[in-house]
């Protein structure tokens, strides 16, 4: 390899590792080009305490973001029809300025950074950071309960395989080791199994998010999955 080639490939491996939070892997994936999306849930979606039995269940889940690059982007994710388990009383979140409530039963994040990863064996998937640690706060049981939802990143799996047919829809699953048990932990939790682990707290206490969710890309086109 020549002196040019040599450099030129080294600025492409620095360039996807600074593409991911200080700690992560430099295993990425991305899409085949940027553009605006959609998000929609298949099912319930839930936040759980481990080792409690708090479970703070939402009924869907909508949302909207954008690829700035490839494998970058950010987004902001809704929570309706949320409760929490004991009474099931509406769990409400704060508004974007943190000032006055949403809608009963929603629970709506602060902007969200994401970064497509390789989670192992070019599998894909998706690490949520947020820009200040918190992901969103809410109410429950008319304001006697507050939660404060923060940690350094939450991962999901995308569904769709590296490299596979280009579609106008992707699905991620931020599913934990048992979805049926209050207190289970997230299914990921480390890019390539490896290095900075991600997890979310409440309250302080290790929570987790189940989540099933589609990406809609808003201006049809159909884009591919690559692992690199």
């Amino acid at each position: 390899m020549n002196k040019k080639a040599m450099l030129f490939a080294l600025a492409i491996v620095s360039a996807a590792m600074f593409a991911l939070p200080a700690g992560a892997s430099a295993e990425v994936a991305h899409v085949s080009s940027t553009g605006k999306f959609t998000l929609s849930s298949e099912g319930n979606s839930a936040i759980t305490e481990h080792g409690k039995t708090s479970i703070f269940p939402c009924t869907s889940v909508t949302g909207n973001g954008e690829f700035t690059t490839t494998t970058t982007g950010k987004l902001t994710l809704s929570f309706h029809g949320c409760t929490e388990s004991a009474f099931k009383s509406s769990c409400t979140g704060e508004s974007a300025a943190g000032t006055d409530n949403e809608p009963a039963g929603t629970i709506t994040t602060t902007q969200l950074e994401f970064h497509l990863i390789e989670l192992e064996n070019n599998t894909p998937g998706v690490l949520l950071t947020p820009t200040t640690g918190h992901f969103a706060t809410y109410t429950c049981l008319n304001g006697l309960s507050t939660k404060k939802i923060t940690g350094n990143g939450v991962i999901g799996h995308i569904t769709s395989t590296c490299g596979g047919a280009a579609s106008t829809t992707h699905k991620i699953d931020f599913g934990t080791t048992n979805e049926t048990v209050a207190g289970s932990t997230q299914q990921w939790t480390q890019v390539t199994t490896a290095g900075t682990k991600y997890d979310l707290l409440s309250n302080g206490s290790t929570a987790a998010l189940d989540a099933r969710l589609t990406i809609h890309f808003s201006d049809g086109v159909a884009r591919s999955i690559i692992c690199t």
